[in-house]
Parts: C-alpha cells; sequence; structure tokens
C-alpha cells in the first residue's frame, strides 16, 4: 500500500521542483525553522517582559568593542644560542640524543642478564638440544638438568617436544621423499668463531630418502 500511495504521489511532489528550489536559494535571508512551542512560549514571555531586548542585542557595544581593540598578542621565537642538542639539555626532561633505528635482537628480543634459578635462556635451550641430538646417551636430560641447573622432568619435556630445524636435500628433484623425521646421526654446523649454532645437519645424504 505504502508503495502505491509513493507512486502516486511522487509526480504531485516532484512537480516544478527545480523552479522552487531556485526561489528558495534566492531569498536574501533564509526561512527560519519553526520553533518548538515551549520556545514559542518563553519567547513571546521575554518580548513581554523585556520588550526592547531584541533591538538591544542587534545594537554594537562601544565599550566592549574598545576593549576588545585594547588586546593585542604578541609572539616572539625563543632565542637560541647553540643549535648543538647535547648544549641544550633540560636535565628535568632529557630527549634522546641518538636516533636511529636499534638493532634487532638474534632472537627477537633481548635476552636479561640475570637468569633466575631454575630459569634458562632461548639460546641455552637451543644449544642442549643441539647437543643432545648429537650424542643422546652423553647428553641425556640427567646431564644437561645438572649442568644447567633445571628440574629434571623439565627437560625431558623440552627434549621431547622441541625439536631444531633440520634441512633437508633430496639428490634428485624428481622423486617424492615422505619425510618421516631424522633417523641418522646429526652434525653441528656453526659460525666461524664457533660461538654461534647455525643449525643441524644429517650426515649422509642417501639417509634423506
Amino acid at each position: 500500500m505504502g508503495k502505491i500511495l509513493s507512486t502516486i504521489t511522487k509526480p504531485v511532489r516532484d512537480f516544478n521542483v527545480e523552479a522552487r528550489a531556485h526561489a528558495v536559494i534566492s531569498k536574501e535571508r533564509p526561512t527560519a525553522a519553526p520553533r518548538y512551542k515551549v520556545d514559542q512560549e518563553q519567547y513571546k514571555l521575554i518580548m513581554k517582559e523585556y520588550p526592547d531586548a531584541l533591538q538591544e542585542s542587534l545594537k554594537k557595544n562601544e565599550e566592549l568593542d574598545k576593549h576588545l581593540k585594547n588586546v593585542f598578542l604578541t609572539s616572539y621565537d625563543p632565542v637560541v644560542k647553540d643549535r648543538n642538542p647535547r648544549q641544550n639539555i633540560n636535565l628535568e626532561k632529557p630527549l634522546p640524543l641518538d636516533r636511529s633505528a636499534t638493532t634487532p635482537f638474534e632472537y627477537g628480543f633481548h635476552e636479561p642478564k640475570r637468569i633466575p634459578l631454575g630459569k634458562i635462556t632461548l639460546r641455552k635451550v637451543l644449544r642442549f638440544i643441539s647437543e643432545h641430538h648429537v650424542d643422546s646417551k652423553v647428553n641425556n636430560a640427567a646431564k644437561i638438568a645438572e649442568d644447567y641447573l633445571l628440574p629434571e622432568k623439565t627437560v625431558e619435556n623440552i627434549l621431547k617436544y622441541f625439536k631444531m630445524y633440520e634441512i633437508y636435500i633430496p639428490t634428485e628433484r624428481k622423486v617424492k621423499a615422505t619425510f618421516a623425521g631424522p633417523t641418522v646421526l646429526r652434525k653441528q654446523i656453526r659460525s666461524s668463531d664457533g660461538q654461534k649454532l647455525l643449525g643441524t645437519f644429517a650426515k649422509n645424504k642417501k639417509d634423506m630418502l
């Protein structure tokens, strides 16, 4: 029903709409929106008690205009003796002097210098996991727990659920190798200075496929 009424009333509503729009735009002062009934009553009451209030509000107040002209605002740049920021440091609010980009940490976060008893860093965890893969009989969970002052149960869980990344390079690219986990003895690969562990690799390529 609403769609039918809209179809019927739309031609009447849009009749001569452009001319009516120009007539509204060409007015010197736009027509004010109608007031609410309460506002109309308040306006009538004010005009009844203060009939000259509207005229007074439209007049220019010479006294206020004089005060406004006497107000001035002048801005001056501070005098800088030296442009060197190192010599103009506010001790109460020091600013950073080195604004160069920081070097990312090796493991993605800062390693603390002091490690609480019973805790260990990621670097040491990767180290003893690699040592365990090289020789699991010598570097067993009990020895690792004794060397790093960790609970033996915690070390067993780490060796069981955490593994090092390994690289498998097949001899023939077309062969579809089935990965079933490492089954050969690992070999440690370290940096030239012997400090940084780069990874562990299988010793024999034939055992990779």
